[in-house]
């Protein structure tokens, strides 16, 4: 019985559920609270595929995913890149604004930026804009470094992403959400009914300014040519 197994077992049996769609809330709440108290057994790269595990179950919340990292063996800046994004989108789903775990996943990044596929990039982005944190800095640096250079390289679901995600933070960063929607203008012929819809509420902030952030909107609106690249 799950009661009596170790950390390593009932995260291999929450890997096994994952994989086969099964969601059972009976066993899942005792997997959950198994973990609870064995966390500290679980190295990084375990703990962080059992909590993306538990959110692709449903079965992530805000206190569950607290308890799980404050058991934590090791700090955040210790777990690999692609751990962190893992351990950064639970944040996001869960809505849990513990700054200043964010912030210290976010520092943790942002060392790491040079060497992050596109993919990472843009998913620690938009995890930080729903989370409306700055990421110890990491959204700033982002959105001035590390995401322009690759904007050419994201997929057409990532740029939809990142167009939502810029209009969400509070950044001046007219130029990169210019570029952004220049590129999705030209693969528009990839786009689905489903994306356009997503697409339309992009554009309703860039045509109703009042809907952005304050340093998105002064950003605009001291950027001509950008606002204009993003009103075509």
């Amino acid at each position: 019985e799950l009661p009596f197994c170790s950390a390593e077992e009932v995260c291999h049996i929450v890997r096994s559920m994952c994989r086969a769609g099964y969601k059972k809330p009976s066993v899942l709440n005792a997997a959950g609270k198994r973990l609870r108290s064995r966390a500290h057994e679980l190295p990084p790269k375990r703990l962080a595929q059992v909590i993306s595990d538990l959110r692709k179950l449903d079965h992530l919340n805000g206190p569950l995913l607290a308890n799980l990292l404050r058991g934590a063996q090791e700090p955040l800046e210790a777990f690999r890149t692609f751990d962190l994004t893992l351990v950064l989108q639970s944040f996001a789903h869960t809505a849990l604004r513990d700054e200043a775990r964010i912030a210290e996943a976010g520092r943790a990044l942002s060392g790491r930026f040079r060497t992050m596929r596109a993919a990472e990039l843009c998913t620690a982005f938009h995890c930080l804009a729903v989370l409306d944190c700055g990421g110890g800095g990491a959204a700033v640096e982002l959105a001035a470094s590390a995401l322009p250079r690759i904007v050419t390289e994201v997929s057409f679901p990532e740029l939809i992403s990142l167009a939502h995600a810029l209009v969400m933070v509070d950044l001046p960063a007219a130029e990169l959400l210019s570029y952004v929607l220049e590129r999705l203008a030209r693969k528009s012929a990839q786009m689905s009914p489903l994306q356009a819809r997503a697409l339309s509420i992009v554009e309703h902030c860039v045509l109703l300014p009042a809907a952005l952030r304050p340093g998105m909107r002064a950003a605009l609106e001291a950027d001509q040519e950008a606002a204009e690249r993003c009103a075509r």
